[in-house]
């Protein structure tokens, strides 16, 4: 939108020396000078209440007002008998004229030092010590003049009426400010030592080291002045925050006050040792051997229980070196690899803390008399771990007829372990029943498989292609939590994947409008309520209840990709050169019903007409005419009073949610990307001396969908959401000639 921008300054520099024969030293310096502008308003924000044929500006090009959920009700708004010509100031809202009135930006400095030593024998032998800084400061700062709508709005609503019928505001002269930031610092340390060795048919490789890490983060809290004059950066008046008064609605209540957030400090410090080495016989039979154990300041209590040690080993077979294979002379690779390790994941960075930490609160005006209090942010788990996973890979590798073909296929089996997840614990356990413990265990199982090409079609004509395709199966093995969860609608189940879905399957209505589910038993309900609409409906594991024990709710799959397919080309001829990028994801499910909705509370969304319209039809048709669900239903003369008193319409908007039939298979493919270029040819830039190359090139991005399996939407631009514009480029790259 207008009035956003963005400047960017990037500063680089980069060095090397040789102090000896064998020692070299390098450093490098990079600073980085950010501004961002957010002084417009967003298609995002405006989404909500502005729609396609709303006026800006009238027909003499003055800004209108916009009515929007901000503003007061129009017809109260411009009626003289309530507020027209008598608010301290203008009351009328423009999205466009706002803008010049309000500063809101934020800046980034951030500038990193990096530099080493590296020594290199000419036997094998390699020592480096190496080393990075970094530190990135951020400040946003925002300013509403008294012009804007915001500071307008402010002062009319803290406003008095006088005995004329006009209003007197209370609220301070001048803008609002605020600003925050965060302060970021850290360090990086490593050193290696590596050994190689061949000789005859024997290759050895080795290296250990050691890393370390640390890193600060310090947030300043978000100040908010009232009352602010940018001219004096002052405020020129304090603020009664004690007093309750009427503001013009009549309503008593406290002048605003935006809390004051606490002062963090988040420190994460990561130690590391490690040893890799790896032996080839004869260039055909390799194996390999890691071990490391690392350290991190969130996990477990005791020091001693910080660290885990993780380790992997493998072995490779280049079939294609073997003797036997020397005849078969169009295949040029051959080799098939095994793999086997265990690896880890510091745990404890979010949600929960090897010891009990305390939130800092700002002061409350009614419950602590503005004082600052403490609360629990997180109960002490001293038994926190690692996350850590078991991972086999079996692959081969291929390539054939001088690689002009080649490719490779890998399966793996991956089994997470002391994963974290939300546990039930003995109510006597620090107070609570339920922690994020080192509980639960996912299977993820897939095969992932590449094919390329680089072959001559016919003359000149080449085409180089990349396609890969990917499978993983999912499943929650084991999940510690045994207390009560709702089935329908998203939730963790062991035997599904993580990302399952159950849903409600509607089957019509009643005559009077109302809906109609139906069991797995057959029997059918009518959502008059929230307990007879199922959505809230309880399994309970601790009873030995599982998924399938609720007779509502049914198992639809999963809303994350279980595959994926990305597929690249280019033809190449005479230096004119075409590509292009498909992309694909398989074997999920969107849900329609979040953006596409035809309810009170979706009302601006691009789908609501065309929801609407299908209510309607249904509506004429007659309920009792409908043999299966389609839309929800519109008030009758037999249904308005129970819709009307609340609960029987909300608990049907609620549950259709997770109806069925709102949810729409999500595989799809789509062109992500066309690229054209064509070189000019040497025998031209040879007539010249000043260009060593000249190439020509458009690029479209962002080009839509080839297909979907639902056929009526782009799943993951759902309507109602924004979907990005397709973007093009033209350029000229220049390359000039030694002079």
């Amino acid at each position: 939108m207008q009035e956003n921008g963005k400047r960017r300054i990037l500063l680089n520099l980069a060095s090397n020396a040789r102090l000896t024969k064998n020692l070299t030293f390098e450093f490098a310096v990079s600073t980085m000078f950010d501004r961002d502008e957010n002084n417009g308003t967003s298609i995002e924000s405006m989404r909500g209440w502005l729609s396609p044929w709303t006026r800006l500006t009238d027909d003499e090009g003055n800004f209108v007002h916009v009515a929007t959920s901000q503003t007061v009700y129009e017809p109260l708004l411009m009626s003289g008998e309530y507020y027209a010509g008598k608010t301290p100031t203008d009351w009328t809202y423009n999205p466009a004229a706002d803008r010049k009135y309000t500063d809101n930006y934020s800046k980034t400095m951030n500038y990193r030092v990096q530099g080493g030593f590296e020594y290199r024998t000419n036997w094998g032998l390699n020592m480096s010590a190496k080393g990075q800084y970094e530190q990135r400061r951020y400040t946003k700062h925002v300013s509403y003049e008294p012009e804007s709508f915001y500071v307008r709005n402010l002062y009319n609503t803290y406003a008095e009426p006088l005995e004329s019928g006009r209003y007197v505001s209370y609220f301070p002269t001048g803008g609002v400010f605020s600003n925050e930031g965060h302060t970021y610092e850290a360090y990086n340390l490593r050193g290696q030592v590596d050994y190689t060795m061949i000789k005859d048919k024997h290759m050895f490789n080795a290296l250990v080291g050691t890393e370390v890490i640390s890193a600060t983060t310090e947030a300043d809290p978000k100040v908010t002045r009232y009352g602010y004059n940018k001219y004096t950066n002052s405020v020129l008046t304090e603020l009664d925050y004690v007093t309750k008064r009427n503001n013009i609605f009549g309503v008593s209540e406290y002048m605003p006050f935006e809390k004051l957030g606490s002062l963090s400090t988040l420190e994460d410090r990561f130690f590391s040792v490690y040893a890799n080495a790896s032996y080839t016989y004869d260039d055909r039979y390799s194996v390999t051997a890691s071990f490391r154990t690392d350290a991190s300041n969130f996990q477990a209590e005791d020091v001693r229980d910080k660290f885990s040690p993780f380790w992997s080993m493998g072995a490779s077979w280049l079939i294609s070196n073997e003797r036997f294979m020397q005849e078969v002379s169009w295949v040029d690779q051959l080799k098939l690899r095994v793999s086997y390790g265990i690896a880890g994941v510091a745990a404890g960075k979010q949600g929960t803390s090897s010891v009990t930490t305390v939130a800092v609160y700002p002061g409350s005006l009614v419950y602590s008399g503005n004082e600052a209090f403490n609360t629990i942010a997180a109960r002490g788990n001293n038994t926190l771990t690692w996350e850590k996973s078991r991972t086999l890979n079996i692959g081969a590798d291929v390539a054939f007829f001088g690689h002009k073909l080649s490719g490779s296929i890998e399966f793996y089996n991956k089994f997470s372990y002391d994963v974290l997840a939300n546990t039930t614990v003995p109510v006597i356990s620090q107070g609570e029943t339920s922690m994020l413990l080192n509980n639960a265990e996912i299977l993820n199982r897939g095969i992932e498989f590449t094919i390329g090409s680089d072959l001559p079609v016919a003359g000149n004509l080449i085409w180089s292609g990349m396609l890969n395709y990917s499978y993983n199966h999912n499943e929650l093995k084991k999940f510690g939590y045994t207390g009560p969860y709702m089935p329908v609608g998203p939730a963790y189940v062991v035997g599904h994947p993580i990302g399952s879905v159950g849903v409600l399957k509607a089957v019509g209505y009643t005559p009077e409008g109302y809906v109609l589910l139906e069991g797995k038993d057959g029997t059918q309900e009518i959502i008059m309520d929230y307990n007879s609409s199922h959505s809230m409906d309880y399994v309970i594991p601790r009873e030995g209840e599982t998924f399938n024990d609720s007779n509502w709710a049914y198992y639809l799959g999963t809303l994350a990709p279980t595959s994926s397919l990305s597929f690249s080309n280019q033809f190449s001829w005479k230096g004119l050169t075409l590509s292009f990028m498909i992309t694909g994801q398989f074997g999920y499910y969107v849900n329609t019903t979040s953006s596409d909705s035809f309810s009170p509370a979706s009302r601006n969304s691009a789908a609501y007409s065309k929801r609407l319209d299908k209510a309607l039809e249904v509506y004429d048709e007659g309920y009792a005419n409908q043999t299966s669900y389609s839309e929800l239903p519109l008030y009758t003369d037999s249904n308005v009073d129970a819709f009307r008193s609340g609960e029987t319409y909300l608990a049907t908007i609620g549950a259709a949610m997770y109806f069925k039939s709102g949810f729409v298979k999500g595989d799809h493919i789509r062109l992500n990307e066309v690229f054209l270029g064509y070189d000019l040819p040497e025998n031209l830039l040879a007539k010249q001396g000043v260009f060593s190359r000249v190439n020509i090139y458009a690029q479209a991005s962002n080009l839509g969908l080839i297909w979907s399996a639902n056929g009526k939407m782009d799943p993951d631009y759902p309507l109602g959401s924004l979907k990005p514009m397709p973007v093009f480029t033209f350029g000229l790259r220049l390359g000039f000639k030694s002079w």
